[in-house]
């Protein structure tokens, strides 16, 4: 005869654990809309070089205007800056840009543009003109080796967003520009693309999202992943006063524990062995179907002890030291299920070793028996 009882553990650990889960998952939630909403910054280019002073290079594919601007700049460096929007439904308000030109961590010289408009998915051209340092620069010195240019860039920008204008946005970016001694710059077909000098909040921004993304991961694969069942023999008798003419049931009470917080737990066959030595003590079936998730239940049951067996084990525990160990072995089939998803079949075995006293229970301080899953 098997008698089942759950029974529920009022515990505060999953409360906390499911704030902190929502906690994570808000958090997440909102920094990924954050970054969504957050533009993207502006790029620059230096592109079609006009011309480095003391040379008439590059002055090919400019307007009238531009080239009148360029006549008599013998100690001006000049170049195209191009700026990209490419945001979709961003527009950009740029305030003063100011671009400084370094040689061998030695000012060369400065310049400043100014504010402009630029809307969403667009690209703005301007004109670069830097009043040089003709000593930095060493112009005319033949022993000055090929290096390069350091171009730093400073702006503070503005974006509207659905018509709202947003604070302002301090940006710096540098580009570094091949030289080589006829004073001739390397752009390249694409040109000289400055990079952002990442500030070290965003960076700190960064790192938190990837912390933040990887205890989300964890904790979803926490909660996710198949956890086995846990049995535990929290009681346990043989009797010691039956004659061999009665049935000797041995009294075993199983608690059961799902861990799992998503997936309930069906049991397709459940077999309970208890072995004295290498002969087999007794064996039952335990009528365990469905286990909710999150749930410990209690299932008694009385296992017929098979009658040579168990007279052999009265002799052991009624001579000195009184006692003699068992061991006991269960067997079972399972389904995980969750949300009319069941997964395959698990086949699982546990095992366990106590020694009974001469009242047929369980000796010493400990009187319950966790199972090992496999063998112990």
């Amino acid at each position: 005869m098997v008698d089942s009882k759950e029974t529920t553990k009022p515990s505060i650990l999953p409360l906390i654990k499911w704030f902190i889960e929502v906690f994570l998952v808000l958090f997440f939630c909102c920094f990924v809309i954050r970054m969504c909403l957050i533009p993207w910054p502006p790029t620059y280019t230096i592109t079609n070089y006009v011309k480095y002073p003391g040379t008439q290079e590059g002055i090919k594919g400019f307007s009238i205007k531009d080239r009148a601007e360029i006549k008599g700049k013998n100690t001006a460096m000049m170049f195209l800056l191009l700026i990209t929007n490419s945001n979709k439904g961003k527009d950009i308000m740029y305030d003063e840009i100011r671009i400084n030109v370094y040689k061998n961590g030695s000012l060369v010289g400065g310049s400043t543009l100014q504010g402009i408009f630029q809307s969403e998915k667009s690209n703005v051209s301007s004109l670069v003109l830097v009043n040089v340092n003709q000593h930095v620069m060493k112009l005319g010195d033949s022993n000055d080796e090929s290096g390069r240019l350091k171009v730093e860039l400073e702006t503070k920008v503005r974006y509207i967003i659905l018509g709202w204008i947003t604070k302002q946005h301090l940006l710096n970016f540098e580009a570094f520009v091949p030289i080589d001694k006829s004073g001739k710059l390397s752009l390249g077909h694409k040109g000289i693309i400055f990079e952002p000098v990442m500030a070290k909040s965003f960076r700190l921004w960064i790192f938190i999202f990837f912390i933040a993304l990887a205890v989300v991961a964890l904790a979803l694969w926490l909660d996710f992943r198949y956890q086995p069942p846990s049995f535990t023999i929290v009681e346990f008798s043989v009797p010691t006063t039956a004659s061999k003419s009665q049935h000797h049931d041995i009294h075993v009470v199983l608690n059961i524990k799902n861990p799992n917080n998503v997936y309930s737990i069906t049991y397709e066959y459940t077999i309970l062995t208890i072995n004295y030595g290498q002969e087999t003590l007794g064996k039952s079936d335990l009528f365990v179907h469905h286990q909710p998730k999150d749930n410990e239940m209690r299932v008694a049951s009385q296992v017929e002890a098979h009658v040579h067996q168990w007279e052999a084990l009265l002799k052991a525990i009624s001579k000195p030291p009184g006692e003699a160990r068992l061991t006991v072995q269960l067997y079972t089939r399972i389904r995980y299920k969750n949300l009319g998803y069941n997964s395959k079949k698990s086949h699982l075995q546990y095992q366990g070793h106590f020694n009974i006293g001469s009242d047929g229970k369980i000796s010493g301080k400990k009187k319950t028996v966790k199972l090992c899953k496999g063998s112990c």
